[in-house]
Parts: structure tokens; C-alpha cells; sequence
């Protein structure tokens, strides 16, 4: 949940990596049983992130992900920079100064197309939606847990590549 004192600049990023992201499988109905095909593979990422807090309860954040290897129906493909965030984090309920209690925070956000759609790393075009986070913490202990919503132009040029015209009747 978004919680931080006016005029508090935070920065960061997040190093992800990932095998068989996205695995094909299909099972022609013949009996030769089913067969795997990697549509992307061998994914590290870099989330790059910065929020700013306009006030107590009001934040505004980008954050875009930074592509440093992928595999893409077994060749190299698309490092760059994705798609960029912005969202506009609001604490509807704030946890005590010192972290612990309950808090609860709406983020709507909009994804803008920046990345090379045809290198796998953006969309067609923008995106919105919103996430409904809630946390808790007493002591060292923090849980937290978020549920969200995502609308608008979503493509993915690896599954159009690899499955031609049933891509586009998904």
C-alpha cells in the first residue's frame, strides 16, 4: 500500500529471470502424443522504477522494464526498454508512521507503447487499469497482497508469429 511523506523520492530496480516463459503445447489429436514449443525463453529483466510523493496519501510513479537477454522461437531477440507505466498510487488507509497496521491503496495507471512491439518488448498500443493493494505489519513482519484490473491494446507479436491465424481468433 502507497504510503510516504510529502516530497519523499524513491528510486529502484528489479532484476527478474526466467526459463520456458512462454511454452507452446499441442496435441495434434493423432496419438503422437504432445509436443512443446518455446515461444519465449531464457528472459532476464530489469524493472526500472521511481515514484514521487505529491502528499501523505498521493504518489506519482513510471516504471518501465529494461529487456538484457530474451530468446524468441529459439533465436536472440528484443533487449530494450519496454512499455512505460505511470500510475497515480492513493492511500485510502494509512498504516501508523512506523509501518504497522493496515493499509490499503487504489493505483490506477496507464501503460504507454514505447516498446518495439516487433521485438516482442511493447504493445500495439496504450493500456490502463487499476490495482487495489492492502498490507499489514506488526513488528518486522509485513504481509501484503494486491488484485487488479487491465484494459485496452494488447498484442503479442510472438504468438501471432508462431500461431499465424489462430493468434488472431484467440
Amino acid at each position: 500500500p502507497w504510503s510516504a511523506p510529502a516530497g519523499t523520492t524513491v528510486a529502484g530496480v528489479t532484476v527478474e529471470r526466467a526459463d520456458a516463459t512462454l511454452v507452446l503445447h499441442t496435441d495434434p489429436g493423432d496419438g503422437t502424443g504432445v509436443t512443446s514449443k518455446p515461444l519465449v525463453d531464457d528472459l532476464t529483466v530489469a524493472n526500472v522504477g521511481a515514484s514521487y510523493a505529491v502528499s501523505d496519501r498521493i504518489g506519482v510513479g513510471i516504471s518501465a522494464p529494461l529487456v538484457l537477454t530474451q530468446e524468441r522461437l529459439g533465436e536472440s531477440a528484443g533487449v530494450g526498454l519496454g512499455d512505460t507505466r505511470i500510475s497515480v498510487p492513493v492511500g485510502l488507509v494509512l498504516p501508523d508512521a512506523d509501518g504497522t497496521g493496515v493499509g490499503v491503496s487504489l493505483v490506477p495507471y496507464v501503460d504507454l507503447p514505447l516498446g518495439d512491439q516487433s521485438e516482442n518488448l511493447g504493445s500495439a498500443g496504450p493500456a490502463g487499469g487499476a490495482v487495489l493493494a492492502a498490507g499489514w505489519g506488526s513488528g518486522p513482519v509485513r504481509v501484503a497482497a494486491n488484485v487488479g484490473v487491465k484494459g485496452g491494446a494488447i498484442l503479442n507479436s510472438v504468438a501471432d508469429e508462431a500461431l499465424g491465424d489462430t493468434a488472431q481468433a484467440l
